[in-house]
């Protein structure tokens, strides 16, 4: 009854019963699920154009239109303007303060001189920023956070309470950074204001001031 009012023969009622999906459509399936493993291998970076090469490369007969109609129907964008991402924004009217550690790296009191960092990193979903800060006592990470965004309140803030939680700051500790606007904006000052820790920051664009900090953060290990 249903292949009659449908116009279809028993045949081909059972065929696509037996298989829904026609073969068009199987291959248009398999060709989103190659460039989308194409796509993330590259970590997000290649555009159609290189993605098309690299399917080619790997044996795929596939163009480069073909590849930009599927990303577009998939929602996938290359990030070639974002290879990394930015967490330094030192153009902001906040205060500058001195850098009073001085490249002073080795210390012989456990929280005499902390210092802290963003890094960024980028996972398939989009840039995720990891916030360390380390106690150059034993450069062990001892407050940490990670956050979707660059805000205070995301990153260095949590990441500054933790540290005060697993080893109380003492009164004059010094406490530096580089000069983004998570450390230099008011709610970070007066953070460390209230835990009577003195504030330092490296000097704008010496890359020997920030030495310190990229080392540490790099050869330190969860306390």
């Amino acid at each position: 009854m249903m292949c009659r009012v449908l116009g279809v023969s028993r045949s081909s009622y059972y065929r696509w019963i037996k298989n829904p999906i026609n073969k068009r459509e199987q291959k248009q399936m398999e060709l989103s699920r190659e460039i989308k493993d194409a796509y993330f291998d590259a970590k997000g970076r290649n555009g159609s154009p290189r993605l098309a090469k690299d399917l080619q490369a790997s044996g795929v007969n596939i163009s480069r239109t073909t590849v930009a109609r599927h990303m577009k129907n998939i929602g996938l964008r290359s990030k070639l303007s974002k290879k990394f991402g930015v967490t330094t924004d030192a153009s902001h009217n906040y205060n500058v303060v001195p850098n009073l550690l001085n490249r002073e790296s080795n210390q012989e009191e456990p929280m005499k001189a902390c210092v802290s960092d963003i890094t960024c990193i980028s996972c398939k979903v989009g840039f995720h920023y990891p916030t360390c800060v380390i106690d150059l006592f034993d450069r062990k990470r001892i407050g940490w956070s990670i956050s979707d965004n660059l805000t205070a309140y995301g990153t260095v803030i949590p990441a500054i309470r933790m540290d005060n939680r697993n080893r109380p700051f003492k009164e004059r500790m010094i406490f530096h950074s580089d000069r983004g606007i998570q450390y230099a904006c008011k709610q970070t000052v007066n953070l460390l204001q209230h835990y009577r820790v003195q504030q330092s920051m490296s000097g704008e664009g010496n890359c020997w001031d920030n030495a310190v900090l990229k080392v540490s953060l790099n050869l330190s290990k969860p306390g």
